[in-house]
């Protein structure tokens, strides 16, 4: 082997990394100033440490490009590979100048299916033929312009200076301080800071709880361990979120009580008399969805659409102030006089889950049941919502009972180890996902077993303390659990956003006098609080329209749309066909996740972009 040629061959590489280090600050700099743009749409910070934050979100931009380069780096040292660096920074430049207009448009930041969708239905979106012209020519404008620049620019030398450790070393500073102020308030509800994250693109903020509690223990003057601001006054006009669109009247007389009991990761085949022979018979004689679609796949979009009527998709927005936008049912449930109690088997704290859903109930009646095993967590959770119902307190109520057992690792008292076989590791499924599924689909019949005694008993205990005809009883889950149904490999849930891991149950057991029904129509998660509104609450029917993507339970059109929510991307899912939003190619059937589907038609999709952001502020 020729030193020599190794040698001139290394040269050149990192010659050619000074080329990038130019480019990349040129890409950067432009980054930088429609960051900044975002930002200027935000509502102005209200503290010194709100503006500390503000002031030093771009160090998160910067830290993003230097890890870019380092990869970029690679490309340095082929003359060929090193070409794909100004096609890339063009794509990227053709996505920041048309997420601004979309975020304009929608106020929504552009997903890998609005891209598909753009570049392959100019015409299913309503642009006239000159905006695709326009919009052609400046994806070539730019494409020339990236091009021009790797080739000119790149041999200026302005970004030299800005290259250095000590600068870098700065830069990596700053970037610690400003997630270090996230992390802390994130954890502490704190929407003066969180509340930008829905303005900036491509912005994934460090979320750590320990390391919040860490930064508040040793530094509590920088980082209080106080929670956010409680008043509901959003600081300046430019907040995110406009929700509700108007002032909702609640005329009519409320005095039903009303029940929702949530059972984690409940699969809707599960609701049959071998394995919740309880349930199923409650459901005989109430109103039973048989093809109810939750908000998503996991328990924050689930709970997010349950109890505000809203798709998931709105949840980062809402979750940035939630002190600024709680549940418009619970606030409601407020107002009307309600006695609001909360039962949880684990937590809400995270995710801002408590002050979004449950901000005016009181502490001494917010009780967790943690630290045993999940199913005594479970059976002690209903015991104290049955000691509560020995209140001599005439006010109407609103329970909710979170019951956790039926989630992984299916858990269940000796008694109830009713379905046999059972796997031993019921983590196998983790190194070998071609597992036969039922022993460990058998534990978890078993804790759906072990759960259907327990709604009996709070159905027992309602009937013998004469509440049962005057309440509302909703038995729901908050998402589904998938064992391989689909043959491709898929447990638990989280996954995709097929039925097996987005349909669940739903029972409505309304007060009063009603007709039991079998409702074959699709609902959704976003329907039960409109219905609850109209019906329980006494409100205006015409005004669901003002706070919930949802429709009136016993009003459902055999034709439906929604989205559909996960920890890291959306969905589209239209009359039983999901789009996902993130992996743009994956389009299905909901029922057999293996059959493709064809294209949804663009304007359901501009229906539901509509939906996403009615209630922003544009």
């Amino acid at each position: 082997m020729n030193i020599n040629l190794i040698k001139a061959w290394y040269q050149r590489g990192t010659a050619r990394l000074s080329y990038l280090r130019e480019f990349m600050g040129l890409l950067l700099a432009v980054t930088l100033l429609v960051v900044v743009y975002f930002l200027l749409q935000s509502p102005w910070p209200t503290d010194s440490r709100a503006w500390a934050y503000w002031l030093t979100i771009p160090s998160y931009y910067l830290f993003v490009f230097s890890l870019v380069y380092l990869v970029f780096g690679l490309l340095m040292f082929n003359r060929w590979s090193a070409w794909l660096v100004p096609i890339l920074g063009a794509l990227w430049l053709v996505y920041v100048f048309a997420d601004v207009m979309v975020f304009q448009l929608y106020r929504f930041h552009i997903s890998v299916f609005f891209i598909k969708m753009f570049f392959q239905d100019f015409k299913g979106l309503g642009l006239p033929l000159t905006v695709q012209v326009l919009a052609g020519l400046s994806v070539l404008g730019l494409l020339i312009f990236s091009v021009a620049a790797w080739r000119r620019w790149s041999h200026v030398h302005l970004f030299r200076r800005y290259t250095g450790w000590k600068f870098m070393l700065a830069g990596l500073l700053v970037f610690a301080f400003n997630q270090s102020v996230h992390v802390w308030a994130a954890v502490y509800h704190r929407g003066e800071i969180t509340k930008y994250s829905a303005f900036l693109p491509i912005f994934a903020p460090i979320q750590d709880p320990k390391g919040a509690h860490w930064l508040s223990a040793n530094m509590p003057s920088l980082y209080p361990p106080e929670e956010g601001m409680d008043s509901p006054q959003a600081p300046t006009g430019k907040a995110f979120v406009h929700y509700p669109l108007s002032p909702v009247a609640c005329t009519k007389q409320a005095g039903a009580n009303i029940l929702m009991v949530v059972l984690e990761s409940w699969q809707a085949d599960m609701l049959n008399p071998e394995v919740m022979p309880q349930t199923h018979a409650l459901a005989q004689n109430a109103w039973q969805f048989k093809q109810h679609v939750s908000g998503g796949n996991a328990t924050v979009p689930g709970l997010f659409s349950l109890l505000f009527g809203l798709h998931a998709s709105y949840y980062d927005a809402f979750r940035g102030e939630p002190a600024q936008n709680p549940s418009l049912f619970t606030e409601t449930l407020q107002q009307r006089h309600y006695e609001s109690r909360v039962f949880a088997s684990g937590t809400l704290e995270t995710f801002s889950m408590r002050p979004l859903f449950f901000s005016k109930v009181a502490d001494q009646h917010f009780q967790y049941f943690r630290n045993e095993q999940t199913e005594v967590e479970d059976q002690h959770l209903v015991n104290a919502w049955h000691a509560s119902l020995k209140s001599t307190s005439t006010a109407p109520r609103f329970d909710f009972l979170f019951l956790n057992s039926s989630h992984f690792p299916y858990s269940s008292p000796a008694s109830f180890k009713k379905f046999q076989p059972v796997s031993e590791n019921k983590s196998e499924y983790m190194l070998n996902r071609s597992i036969n599924p039922e022993p460990l689909k058998n534990h978890y019949r078993n804790s759906l077993n072990y759960l259907d005694s327990l709604i009996g008993q709070i159905e027992q205990d309602l009937k013998a303390a004469g509440r049962w005809e005057n309440t509302w009883v909703v038995v729901v889950g908050d998402h589904a659990e998938e064992f391989n149904e689909n043959q491709l490999k898929y447990w638990g849930h989280v996954s995709n956003y097929s039925r097996w891991q987005t349909q669940t149950p739903l029972i409505v057991k309304p007060a009063g006098v009603f007709k039991p029904l079998q409702v074959q129509s699709p609902s959704i998660h976003q329907d039960v609080v409109p219905t609850l509104m109209t019906y329980a609450l006494g409100c205006d029917a015409q005004a669901i329209r003002d706070y919930s993507n949802g429709l009136l339970l016993d009003q459902l059109p055999a034709q439906r749309s929604t989205v559909l929510g996960s920890y890291v991307s959306t969905a589209y899912w239209v009359n039983g066909t999901v789009q996902d939003k993130l992996l743009a190619h994956l389009r299905y059937d909901w029922r057999d996740m293996q059959q493709s589907m064809p294209e949804i038609p663009a304007a359901a999709i501009l229906n539901l972009m509509a939906e996403e952001s009615k209630f922003c502020k544009r």
